[in-house]
């Protein structure tokens, strides 16, 4: 009996689950090094701020005014 397809079946198997694991595992260390990566930016726009003096980004006044404008409407 000759098992030449047997074993090419099975090799393709086995190659096709190692290049599941493998871009799954790529995907997940660049999902990674991303997350990292956006941590350290915010970090790093964080402590611009603070050290500009600005204890909030900016968009936060534009809500606090927003919120300020509001409340002399309904004064």
């Amino acid at each position: 009996m000759n098992y030449f397809a047997f074993y090419f079946l099975t090799a393709l198997f086995f190659t096709g689950i190692a290049a599941f694991f493998a871009t799954f595992l790529a995907g997940a260390f660049l999902a990674g090094a991303f997350l990292a990566g956006a941590g350290f930016l915010a970090a790093g726009l964080a402590a611009a701020f603070f050290a500009a003096g600005i204890s909030y980004p900016p968009f936060h006044s534009a809500v606090a005014e927003d919120k300020k404008l509001m409340s002399f409407l309904f004064a």
